[in-house]
């Protein structure tokens, strides 16, 4: 699996100088050369100083999810994948891994039309959140210009180029108002170990519902301090431990 190693160690060398900073492209390079040794042990623990260090960048969990992936860890694989997808949603490569991850997961989704979402709002799934926010922004400034400028010409209503403009940013004011809800109110859960017994609660006694493996996507709907209640569909609900699934 290829590295982008380039670009992160540029931006890890020119960060804003603060307590252990200097250390950090060492601790990335030591990463990137013990991946190429297949010492994929040393490579996450070189890479999680760095994001322990409150480093959030896309690559970064690129390279780490790449790292436990090739260790053949596939929960925490889909866990750093997805999470730097959230920085870097239209990268290539990230995408072709994901995906493939994504295709050894056991749990098939039983979420329906996924798909066909998927074509219709393509958008929401290739565009970054700040990248939707901030074009969102921008539409409304050219929008508003443009419904000004044919007003002080004497012109009541838009034109096509002006209708479209409005549409475009309507679509896309609506959906950066979605991902805010989301992002406040939506949390997705990743499935760490290899097999986790979902119960009706979280004592060793509580029931057993189903069953879901590593890599597998859940929604997280409450959480206590032993754990989480997750919903994986409609009619699978129940109760993990803590230390079995992690948030995106």
């Amino acid at each position: 699996m290829k590295l982008l190693w380039m670009c992160l160690l540029l931006a890890l060398m020119i960060l804003p100088a603060q307590t252990g900073a200097s250390e950090r492209p060492r601790a990335f390079l030591d990463g990137v050369q013990a991946y190429r040794d297949g010492d994929y042990d040393h490579a996450i623990e070189r890479f999680s100083a760095i994001v322990n260090a409150g480093i959030r960048n896309g690559k970064l969990y690129y390279n780490l999810a790449n790292a436990h992936m090739k260790k053949g860890e596939l929960g925490r694989a889909i866990l750093w994948y997805e999470r730097a997808a959230r920085l870097i949603p239209d990268d290539p490569d990230l995408a072709f891994n994901r995906d493939f991850a994504a295709s050894l997961v056991q749990d098939a989704s039983e979420e329906k039309d996924t798909g066909i979402v998927q074509v219709l709002f393509f958008w929401y799934f290739i565009l970054s959140a700040e990248t939707i926010r901030w074009t969102a922004v921008i539409l409304n400034a050219v929008f508003w210009a443009m419904l000004a400028a044919r007003r002080m010409a004497g012109k009541q209503t838009l034109n096509s180029l002006g209708l479209a403009v409005a549409a475009l940013t309507l679509v896309l004011s609506l959906t950066a108002g979605v991902q805010y809800w989301q992002a406040r109110h939506v949390r997705a859960g990743i499935v760490i170990p290899a097999q986790v017994s979902v119960r009706s609660g979280l004592s060793e006694s509580a029931t057993e519902l189903f069953v879901l493996h590593a890599g597998t996507r859940t929604r997280i709907e409450q959480e206590r301090e032993e754990g989480y209640r997750i919903r994986f569909s409609e009619n699978k609900i129940g109760w993990v431990k803590r230390a079995d699934l992690e948030a995106v």
